[in-house]
């Protein structure tokens, strides 16, 4: 044996594996050429290592390939069948982890179930990424120091996106109260934080309560003056990024419309709505909020890239030729297909911020620029959410109350122009900041060509920083002529739920009333905006807003079992006060119905049984089987499940 090793050993090898090439991919890589490489990894997405490996072997051979990532972290590759990567005679090419875009294994390795993904959990430029075949030296090779390949990639962090998701329905025209469905929204969402730099646990969204709207005009002036306006205020107020109206039948405003950025393109611009057609292609909420992005169709004032090069590493899939999701699939050129659907390397991160001139349409113009620029991170400051209408002779009237934030992402900064002016004083009538913002009383639709729409008052909507000391905001036209003036108390009202307060047991599907009770130190009119939450707080779907009484009443049609609170903001017009229920209580459709199955049987007494005993701090503990909300479970729960035991809602 010794003398075998020996020989083994003196044999001279005459093939080789050498690494070729290393790339990070997350989205895009534009026809695998270094200038179609992405500006940068996002931090906590989702990444593949496209890895090429040579061999000058007859014949197959089977080697593990050793990957760093994440600034130091490992992880090998060992192919299909835990017994290596196969490789054949000339160049491989290789994503990994999970195995090659086609070959006779893909199949085995996808499903082997062993495949992590590789996440950077840092920021900063990590100079090791790095991939070696055969670690461990098993196979002999003429050359062992060409195995390994190395690169370097930038990571960044991605701002969080929130999306709040609102049905709404027309009892005029005949509809009903709706429940979304929820298999299109996740892959609608799947999609879009797919094709957007933001990374999966940035990612927020909420489905509320469907929300009846009332005298319903055909028109698409009517659906943004009196549901998407008023939802982007909403939107603003409790802390989302843009709010998504699912219409049954949205081609009742326009016929064939499936989706719309209804606030763009329009001066001043509005980037929180845009509206849907209730289950459509998977593509479309995403292709609508890219227009609140800046980004525009390829056949009119986009750029005019229609293809893209799909890398979905989710889905491991990879370099397939596709459609930029800002295309019509009616209107591309030769070539290109109508599907995959993805996101082309312009839009995602080259386009710089231009502005596109649009006077030929007899309109100003907007903006177009890239996603990557717009997810920036950084802290937020505090500012004042303000919205006013302004007619066609100069006329500005604010029926609604402005709000102070403590956090908040500006519209405006001081020192921009325009054709007016919000303008900040302290109580000596100081100029403290001042920023421009233009009207056009004219708009453009986009479907089914650019046409000039002419309006006669125009809607805006603003946040802007807030200046400490700050007691008069005031419009101004472009001569400094005082068109609107607010002034802000020196106190915030105060506000108090009174039901639901904490410990309730709500029907679910039933319509429940409010109630609060509230001060203004001041003697300021108050107004009033409500929202809830079902997840202890972290999200808050609105419900109401500008509410004059002390009651608002919730049709939880729809809704998912569990414990909520409810949150309830007051305003003088300008300050703020707020309160949440003390304690959260239940939506259910009969108490002690813990699985939310609709009945009280024995699942729900095995799941009571296996968290007895235990508080809300506890891990063992389950919201719904602490029956009376009382954070814990004990045996008050268990009578209280043991009364209904054996019945179902009716």
């Amino acid at each position: 044996m010794l003398l075998l090793n020996i020989m083994n050993w003196l044999i001279v090898p005459i093939d080789n594996l050498s690494v070729d090439k290393v790339v990070p991919v997350q989205v895009i890589w534009e026809d695998k050429l270094p200038s179609g490489e992405a500006e940068a990894l996002i931090k906590d997405k989702k990444t593949a290592l496209y890895v090429v490996v040579s061999s000058t072997f007859s014949s197959r051979v089977w080697a593990e390939i050793e990957i760093t990532y994440n600034f130091g972290s490992t992880f090998v590759e060992a192919g299909p069948y835990g017994s290596g990567v196969p490789i054949e005679p000339g160049a491989n090419e290789f994503y990994l982890p999970g195995g090659p875009r086609q070959n006779p294994w893909y199949s085995a390795w996808v499903s082997a179930g062993n495949a992590p993904w590789l996440y950077w959990t840092s920021t900063g430029i990590d100079n090791n990424i790095k991939a070696k075949v055969d670690p461990y030296n098993k196979i002999s090779e003429t050359n062992e120091f060409d195995n390994v390949g190395v690169t370097s990639k930038k990571v960044v962090d991605s701002s969080d996106f929130r999306v709040l998701y609102v049905p709404v329905y027309f009892p005029a025209w005949g509809e009903s109260s709706f429940v979304p469905n929820a298999g299109w929204i996740q892959r609608s969402n799947e999609f879009l934080v797919a094709t957007y730099p933001i990374a999966e646990s940035d990612y927020t969204y909420m489905v509320t309560s469907a929300w009846a709207a009332s005298s319903p005009e055909h028109n698409l002036d009517w659906l943004y003056d009196n549901v998407a306006h008023p939802w982007s205020l909403l939107a603003a107020l409790f802390g989302w990024d843009k709010v998504v109206i699912l219409c049954q039948d949205l081609g009742q405003f326009s016929p064939g419309l499936l989706g719309i950025a209804i606030g763009m393109l329009r001066t001043p611009e509005n980037r929180y709505p845009v509206c849907v057609q209730h289950v459509t292609d998977d593509e479309v909420v995403a292709h609508e909020i890219g227009h609140t992005m800046y980004l525009w169709h390829p056949h009119d004032i986009g750029t005019p890239v229609y293809d893209a090069q799909r890398y979905w590493v989710a889905s491991r899939r990879y370099e397939e030729l596709s459609r930029t999701f800002m295309s019509y699939d009616w209107k591309l050129p030769p070539g290109v297909p109508t599907s995959p659907v993805w996101i082309d390397k312009h839009r995602y991160d080259t386009d710089p911020k231009t502005w596109i001139d649009l006077s030929a349409y007899g309109y100003t113009g907007t903006w177009q620029w890239n996603l990557y620029d717009q997810f920036r991170v950084g802290p937020d400051p505090e500012v004042i959410v303000i919205h006013a209408y302004i007619d066609n002779e100069g006329v500005v009237t604010a029926p609604d109350p402005w709000y102070y934030m403590p956090q908040g992402i500006p519209d405006l900064e001081p020192g921009t122009q325009g054709n007016y002016w919000i303008v900040l004083k302290d109580v000596h009538t100081n100029t403290l900041a001042q920023m421009g913002f233009n009207v056009v009383f004219a708009y453009l639709e986009t479907c089914p060509e650019l046409q000039l729409v002419e309006i006669d008052e125009v809607h805006f909507s603003f946040t802007v920083p807030y200046f400490e000391g700050t007691a008069i905001i005031q419009i101004q036209d472009s001569k400094g002529n005082v068109l609107y003036s607010r002034r802000i108390s020196a106190n915030s009202p105060e506000v108090e739920v009174a039901y639901p307060n904490g410990g309730e047991i709500l029907k679910l599907g039933e319509t429940h009333k409010l109630t609060w009770k509230a001060y203004d130190p001041d003697g300021e009119e108050l107004s009033f905006s409500v929202a809830y939450s079902n997840d202890g707080g972290e999200n808050w779907a609105p419900l109401a807003i500008t509410l004059e009484e002390n009651v608002s009443f919730w049709d939880t049609t729809g809704l998912p079992p569990g414990k909520y609170l409810i949150k309830i903001e007051a305003s003088d017009g300008f300050n703020v006060g707020s309160d949440i229920s003390d304690g959260v209580f239940t939506l259910t459709h009969i108490a002690g119905d813990i699985d939310g199955d609709g009945d009280v049987d024995y699942k729900d007494l095995f799941l009571l049984a296996r968290a007895y005993g235990t508080t809300e701090e506890d891990p063992g503990y389950i919201p719904m089987a602490d029956i009376n909300s009382d954070g814990k479970v004990d045996y008050k729960d268990l009578f209280m499940l043991a009364r209904n035991y054996g019945k179902a809602n009716p």
